[in-house]
Formats: C-alpha cells, structure tokens, sequence
C-alpha cells in the first residue's frame, strides 16, 4: 500500500524572540533562506568588507572611485587610476592643511591704501622738547660747599649724566632729591625765546610779573628718561592718569591764572565732535592738523655758553624733540637730536590704522590688536601700545628692585629708584625684552610670560617723520627782527620746526583673511576642485556604512541561521 499521505508541518518560526518581524508569506522559504545565510555567514569578512566598497564606490559621486570598481577592468587600469586618486588627495590635503594654518596663524591681514582725506580729521602730534643741559648753573649760586647739595648733584649726575660715578647707597629717591632735579633744570623760560602755534606767534623775550613768559600756558611739564621736559598739544594730566598716580600732579606748578586746555569734544577713537566744529575760529584740542608750515608748530630755543656741561652729555650740546601721540607720554627713545646753529626741520607723514568689527569676535591674540574698552591699564587712561609698554616696565622694575624709575608711572607710595639701582632697572628691562621675544617668537596667540601682552590699538595714529636740516642764521634774524641783543649774547640757538608734509593720510586696514563662513567654503572649493567631494557623499558614505553595520547585526541576532544556532546552544546545554 501507498505511505499515506500526510500534510507537513510547517515549522515554527522563532522571530518572536528577536526585534524583527517575519512575514507569513515567506515560511515556505525558510530552509532555502536558512541555507542561504549559513552560507553567506561562512563568507570570509574580508570578502563582504570589498563587496561593500564596491557598491559604494558604484554609487558614490566622487571622482574616479567608480573606475575602481567596474567590472571587467584590467589589474593596470585600476592602479592608473588609484594612483591618479591617491595624487588628487595628497594635493587636496596639502592646500587644506595650508589654508587651516594661515587661518589658525593670521586670521586677519592689513592691506595698505593711499586716500586723501582732511588733514584736520586728525590731531597734531605732541611735541616734547628736551634740552642736553641738566643742570642750570645759576641754580646753585650761593650753594658751593653745602655738602647736601653736593651729594643731590652727584646723585642727579648718575641718574641723568654718561660716564659718572654711581653712589651705590642711594637705592631709592625721595621727594626732596625730585624736587632738586625738578629746582636746577632749565625751565621754559629760560631756553625758549619763541614759538608758533596755530599760525601764532608767542615770544618769551615777554615775561609776566611772576616770571613766567608768554604763552607758557601751552607747555607742560613732564618728567622723562631725560630729566625735565616740555611738551605741547598733550593731553592734561588728569586726563592722561589715573587718579591713583603720582604722575597727575605736575613737576612744577603752572602759570598762575591759567587753567589748561582740555579735549572737550575730541576722542581717541570717535575723532572730533562734529557739532563743534567751526573752521572760522577753532579753538579745538588738541590742536587740528592743517597742511603747510604756517599752520604747524616752531619753536627757537637758546643754550648759555656758561651753563654747557660737556662731562654730562659728551660734545653734542643741543636738545632732543620727538613727535607723539596726544594719548602717550613720550619715548625719548625715538627722539631726534637737535643741534646748536641748526634748524631741525620734522616733515609729519601721518599713518592711521583702523580694524574691520568682523574681528570682534576674534581673541585679541589672534587678531593682534585690541579694541577699545578691551584692555585697560593699571595708571593710564587710555590704552596705548607705547603707555603699555612703559607702565610693563615700571612693573618689571617694581618687582624685581622694590622700586620705579622717577619719569615712570607709579603709585604716590611707591618707592622711586635712586642711582644705586640703576643696574637693577636694566637687568629688569633686559630680562622682561628677552620674555617677550620669546613670546613673538612662539608666533601670533601665544600670551607673553610677563603678562604685558602689549597688542597694538586696533583703532590708531602714527606720526611719522621725515627729518631735514639746515643752517639757522639766527643772530643775523635776530638783528633784522630788532630783538634786544643782551638777550641773546654769549648763547648759541637752535629751532625745530613740525609740519605735515602732503594732504594725504596713509592708512591701513586690518580686515578679516579668513571668516569661518569663507574658510569652509575655500575647503569645499578646494575638495570639489581635487575630488569632486560635497556634502552628499558624506551622507553616502554615512549612509553605506549604516547598511553594513545593520545588516551585519541582523544577520548576527534576527536571522533563522542564528536562531538555529541559538536553539542547538540551548538543547546541548539541557542535554549536559
């Protein structure tokens, strides 16, 4: 007899157990599927790994990938063309890696432009006359064996004088020994005989009552590396200083009567008030620039034969002047030397700075200038480059000798450094230079171990200089002027004259190299140029990887293989 017939049993699934779903339809298939994926479980994973990269390249929009992968292509095809890849990315790297260094680097670069614009946008510079002789000889008339103005001269002599012997007692100055060097300097009176300001000329041949010449109200003292000094077109000392420092009380009083111009409707950075403006009668300060000589500044200054003091400074008798800011105290550094019998002409070429707000953003270590508002300084009232660099010293020198060199800004209570620490100072400065080479030599961003950190203004005006000299005839002007002789005998005269050169102001402007938004799109220009890369085909390359890891998943834990597999584990264990 025939076997009966009997219906077979479809077998249970067991995707219950899994978080995939099975479809009824397909349990006729079942076997033929576990066979299939037994058999694709014992294909090497090296092999799947290439199948993967061949369809993706396939499908991938990049250049060239898809001739790695066609079929029926020769073992010398692909190379020349891995090669020709391999190329195109080493390229592409190099030009990326270039870009992010000069964006990282030098996020942002200045480019120069010449443009004519009204000189009387901007302030004349300060002008600071300081004279070669120290000591006024008449001074000390009637002091000759007075044993402690013997000891006060010498110890002037040291902090002031070349070639001189050091006290190495007299560490630190008091306000007596100030007062001394303050009491024999030749004052304004008595080496200036003249001066223009604003097409306007003031004669000290003039004094008033109380000594004090013509137009004197003008100058102010100032205390520098070179002793007593006057400065014109500066701003005040309670606008320059802080309230806290020393250096907000004048060396000398000045004129009685007189109350000092201030810069009422000027500021650094904004420039003057527009609302003041009047160019009939401008009374602004500092003073506006305005092109030609007439309108700048000259000053003739005379010396006394008697007073000269060779063992101070050596043969070369004169003055020193140096052009400024209105916002800085002067560095004697940058002076120019001016000569007895001659005229120093000082031709202005002005050169102004400003910074595109697009750095804003930026740290100022990395754009290399600060902003208004972002730094502020300890005795200054505005934030200079040069006023930075000189209170950093004075903290150097504090820290290091206990003491601040006397032209330096301190506090009314810090000691001032005598002649006995002059060796200190220097090593202090020497020491704080080398910190901040060190620093620029790290490259732009790398704050300097001194904690100066000096970065430039990002909104600022240079004053630039070209010099010229010429004899000055001044005895025969003096003679065709009708000055009293006796004024002028036995001295020897000198006149510095500041002007601007030109009508035009070079300017230069730190804009943005490299914005974030610009970076990024270089980067995509520079991909697709070498290897035709966008944002789709990372989302493919996403996306390919994606299906291997999940189809590698569900074959591992969702598959009837691997049920099968599971349900054998699970049986051997019951069995043992």
């Amino acid at each position: 007899m025939p076997a009966a017939l009997t219906t077979p049993t479809k077998p249970e699934s067991s995707c219950s157990e899994c978080e995939c779903s099975c479809d009824e339809s397909d349990g006729g298939n079942l076997g033929a599927r576990e066979a299939e994926e037994e058999e694709d479980e014992e294909q090497p994973l090296a092999e799947k790994r290439v199948s993967t990269w061949k369809q993706f390249c396939r499908s991938a929009g990049i250049h060239g990938l898809h001739y790695l992968a066609r079929d029926g292509s020769s073992k010398l095809e692909r190379t020349f063309w891995a090669f020709c890849l391999l190329v195109s990315l080493g390229g592409c790297c190099a030009l990326l890696s270039r870009m992010y260094y000069r964006w990282e680097s030098t996020p942002s670069i200045s480019t120069s432009e010449i443009r004519v614009q009204p000189l009387f946008e901007l302030p004349m510079p300060a002008v600071t006359i300081c004279p070669e002789l120290k000591i006024k000889r008449s001074a000390l008339d009637g002091m000759e064996g007075n044993e402690t103005v013997a000891q006060l001269e010498q110890g002037l002599n040291s902090m002031l004088c070349e070639n001189t012997s050091i006290p190495e007692s007299m560490k630190t100055i008091g306000k007596d020994q100030l007062d001394f060097l303050v009491d024999v300097a030749p004052k304004f009176s008595d080496f200036v005989f003249g001066f223009r300001r604003k097409n306007m000329f003031y004669s000290s041949l003039q004094g008033d009552e109380d000594g004090f010449a013509v137009g004197e109200e003008f100058w102010q003292p100032i205390l520098t590396d070179e002793g007593l000094c006057y400065t014109i077109n500066l701003l005040t000392p309670a606008e320059l200083f802080k309230e806290d420092t020393a250096q907000r009380v004048p060396p000398h009083p000045d004129p009685p009567n007189v109350t000092r111009l201030t810069a009422d409707g000027w500021d650094p950075v904004t420039g003057y008030a527009t609302d003041k403006f009047n160019m009939s009668a401008d009374d602004s300060y500092p003073v506006r620039a305005k092109r030609n000589a007439l309108n700048g500044f000259f000053v003739a200054m005379c010396v006394p034969e008697t007073d000269m003091d060779y063992s101070c400074r050596g043969p070369l008798q004169g003055f020193k002047a140096v052009l400024h800011s209105p916002t800085e105290l002067p560095h004697m550094q940058d002076s120019v030397r001016v000569q007895l019998g001659e005229e120093t002409l000082m031709q202005i070429l002005p050169y102004t700075t400003s910074t595109s707000t697009e750095l804003a953003g930026l740290d100022p270590f990395r754009r290399g200038c600060y902003f208004p508002g972002e730094r502020q300084l300890r005795h200054f009232e505005v934030y200079t480059q040069n006023n930075c660099e000189l209170e950093c010293a004075a903290n150097a020198s504090h820290k290091a000798c206990g003491c601040v060199s006397f032209y330096m800004p301190r506090s009314p209570d810090t000691p001032m450094c005598g002649p006995g620490s002059n060796e200190c100072v220097r090593e202090a400065e020497v020491e704080q230079t080398l910190l901040e080479m060190n620093a620029a030599a790290k490259g732009r961003g790398t704050p300097s171990e001194t904690g100066c950190n000096c970065l430039p203004s990002c909104e600022a005006i240079e004053y630039r200089v070209d010099e010229d000299r010429a004899n000055f005839e001044w005895l025969e002007s003096v003679k065709a002027w009708r000055y009293p002789f006796n004024f002028f005998e036995g001295k020897d005269c000198a006149r510095v004259s500041v002007f601007f050169k030109n009508n035009a102001a070079e300017s230069s402007l730190r804009n943005e190299l490299y914005s974030t938004e610009k970076f990024y799109a270089a980067c995509a220009a520079v991909l697709g140029l070498f290897t035709g890369f966008s944002i789709i085909n990372l989302v493919e390359a996403a996306y390919f990887l994606f299906i291997g890891v999940k189809g590698r998943l569900t074959r591992r834990f969702c598959s009837p293989a691997a049920e099968k597999k599971k349900t054998k584990k699970k049986s051997a264990e019951d069995k043992y």
